[in-house]
């Protein structure tokens, strides 16, 4: 990526606006665009197929949590919020625990019934069955 942006920033110094050139499409910037343009196509949301089990990762900072609910690698949704002044004082276990009782809260409808995997990232000792 370092070098797609660096690439791209000398190619369109070149030309100014209104100096009576055509600002072309480098071609270097184009393919060196393909690595991004697939990571962009892997990460976008997708439609939730109910014959693949789903993964819950859950992640605790010292000011947030969230959990994106993922189906084959991909995020289908996700759910985020601060944490409140009390919860800022809690242990980090504490935290972990909390976003993964509110995740599976948020989409029992989903999970009911379904085979799910609680991911926990990064590892704290928060075991999950």
């Amino acid at each position: 990526m370092r070098n797609m942006q660096s690439g791209c920033r000398v190619s369109l110094t070149r030309f100014k606006a209104g100096s009576g050139h055509n600002l072309p499409i480098v071609e270097k910037c184009l393919e060196d665009s393909n690595p991004l343009k697939q990571c962009i196509e892997h990460t976008l949301l997708h439609t939730i197929n109910e014959s693949f089990s789903f993964a819950v990762e859950c992640n605790a900072s010292e000011v947030a949590i969230s959990a994106p609910r993922n189906q084959s690698g991909r995020p289908i949704t996700f759910i985020s919020r601060s944490l409140s002044k009390s919860h800022l004082h809690y242990p980090a276990v504490e935290n972990k625990v909390t976003v993964i009782i509110g995740a599976v809260r948020k989409w029992h409808h989903f999970l009911a019934g379904a085979h799910f995997t609680v991911i926990n990232r990064p590892k704290i000792g928060v075991v999950c069955v």
